[in-house]
C-alpha cells in the first residue's frame, strides 16, 4: 500500500505523522472505518461522526464535504456536538481539513476533510492486512 506523509494543523505531539489514504479503495475505507470504530481513545460520538463523514467520501477519499449541519442531521446530535467530535478528529489525526468553507448569501460551502490514519492507528491497519 502506498502512503502520503503529512502533518496535522496541531500540537498534538501523538497525531504529527498520519498515513494518507488516497486512492486506496473500498478495502481501505473498510479497515479505515473499523480502526475509527475500534479505537479505545476515541467516545463513542466522535466514532459516529467519523464514519458518518467517511460515508461522503469521495470514491478516492480525498475528499468529504457534508456540512456539520447534515452530519447533526444524520446522527441526531447538535452541530455544536459535530463541531467539537471534528476538532478531536483532527487532533488525533483521523482527518485533515483540506478546504475551509464559507457562508454567501445564496448558499453555504461545507468545509471539506480528507481521511488519514494516525500512525499507532495505521500500523494495526496495516497488520491486519497480512
Amino acid at each position: 500500500m502506498s502512503t502520503n506523509e503529512t502533518q496535522p494543523h496541531d500540537d498534538n505531539p501523538a497525531s504529527r505523522t498520519t498515513v494518507g489514504l488516497q486512492g486506496q479503495g473500498l478495502n481501505t475505507y473498510r479497515r479505515w472505518v473499523n480502526a475509527v470504530v475500534s479505537s479505545p481513545r476515541l467516545p463513542m460520538t466522535d466514532r459516529l461522526v467519523a464514519v458518518t463523514l467517511a460515508g461522503y467520501a469521495d470514491s478516492r477519499m480525498e475528499s468529504a464535504d457534508p456540512g456539520r449541519k447534515r452530519i447533526a442531521e444524520d446522527l441526531g446530535v447538535s452541530v455544536s456536538t459535530v463541531k467539537r467530535a471534528l476538532k478531536v478528529l483532527i487532533s488525533s489525526g483521523w482527518i485533515e481539513k483540506t478546504h475551509e468553507g464559507r457562508i454567501s448569501l445564496d448558499r453555504e460551502q461545507c468545509d471539506a476533510y480528507r481521511l488519514l490514519l494516525p500512525t499507532a492507528a495505521a500500523l494495526s491497519v496495516s497488520e491486519e492486512g497480512k
